[in-house]
């Protein structure tokens, strides 16, 4: 922080739908050149380990297992880095799928943050595919730590 200032910066880096290791690279190398330029805070969109647009794709084992790895890599880069780190993926928990925010910070994951508000229209059906954030808090095993979720963290 410098005169009461903090340095967000947000980042919107190619993403290849359901691609997750690529679109991980992206946000690595992003990363990277954010903490160069000192960037205290780095907020990537929602969804952006995987796409926005997978549909039906946010069901597979395949895709929510790519999330994950995609998301152990940056977890993995942001060793070192002072920032914290926002990136949005899908998650499972408790057999129903979240459009989640992850926060990290220098090799940890924080918190995850589901989705409050779905909405249904056109193509961009939220609802099909994820559950809404519940009423109160609880905890997530991602990459073998607990951490909190839910909105109220």
């Amino acid at each position: 922080m410098k005169y009461g200032f903090v340095k967000v910066m947000a980042i919107s880096p190619e993403v290849q739908v359901a691609n997750t290791i690529f679109n991980a690279d992206r946000m690595v190398n992003s990363i990277a050149i954010a903490n160069k330029k000192g960037a205290e805070v780095i907020v990537f969109p929602e969804l952006s380990v995987t796409g926005a647009t997978c549909g039906d794709l946010f069901f597979s084992s395949a895709l929510l297992d790519g999330a994950i790895s995609g998301l152990e890599k940056i977890v993995e880069a942001s060793k070192g880095v002072k920032a914290i780190i926002f990136v949005g993926m899908p998650l499972k928990k408790g057999g129903v799928i979240y459009d989640v925010a992850v926060g990290i910070n220098d090799g940890k994951v924080l918190g995850v943050v589901p989705k409050s508000v779905l909405y249904s229209h056109g193509v961009y059906s939220d609802a099909r595919y994820f559950a809404p954030c519940p009423f109160d808090n609880d905890t997530v095993e991602i990459l073998n730590q607990a951490v909190p979720f839910g909105s109220k963290i």
